[in-house]
């Protein structure tokens, strides 16, 4: 694989609105990798891979050595309220930069990227399993399957193909909210039973939760 021609990889702005527009016009006319139609809107379009700061959407662009614009990625809350702390990313490469490995640097970028702002993971929510190139980035930068959606989605050659879920956890152990006992390793609940002592027929015996392992 040659490597990227990319100069960097920088946050889009208005210059940036034209390029990115195009890309996304094109990567929806091949319809192998997201669910727009051909003749999905310009503002449609807009929407989901131009910044917009109110919905905490951000926009990366790679811009080539000599100028011009080479791939974008986009990067937001996956939802909103009590799950906006896991973060979404979409990613697009032009034709003429793609088997260089500038899809890995860009979802790279983007763990990285999600990582600094606090998110404590990142979801795909619909990676088309047909989409080889896309699934082994996915997975090269870490990201697992979660599940597979069958006959999610409909290629425009291949009919209807599975899709799969990803995600990627971004907080390290150290972090990661669990039932720890300070100062000690991380055990499992177990259930504990009541001391041994008199118990009559019939009668109810609620085992109690407990940190420890059982004996």
């Amino acid at each position: 694989m040659e490597p990227s021609f990319a100069k960097c990889i920088r946050p889009a702005g208005p210059q940036d609105r034209k390029a990115i527009l195009t890309l996304a016009r094109l990567v929806a006319q091949e319809g192998d990798a997201f669910p727009w139609e051909a003749t999905v809107s310009e503002e449609e379009l807009a929407f989901y891979w131009l910044p917009e700061p109110k919905s905490r959407v951000e926009t990366f662009v790679a811009e080539a050595e000599g100028g011009g614009i080479l791939g974008v990625y986009v990067l937001h809350p996956a939802t909103g309220g009590r799950g906006a702390h896991t973060a979404h990313g979409s990613y697009m490469v032009a034709p003429a930069a793609r088997g260089r490995g500038l899809g890995k640097e860009l979802c790279a970028h983007s763990v990285k990227s999600a990582k600094e702002r606090g998110y404590s993971g990142m979801r795909f929510n619909m990676v088309v399993a047909s989409n080889s190139a896309a699934v082994r980035v996915c997975q090269a930068c870490g990201f697992k399957v979660m599940c597979t959606m069958p006959r999610a989605f409909s290629h425009p050659t291949k009919g209807m193909v599975d899709a799969h879920v990803m995600y990627l956890g971004l907080e390290d152990s150290a972090t990661r909210r669990s039932s720890v006992v300070s100062g000690a390793e991380e055990v499992a609940p177990t259930l504990a039973y009541p001391p041994a002592g008199p118990v009559s027929v019939g009668q109810d015996v609620k085992p109690q939760p407990r940190l420890g392992s059982a004996a």
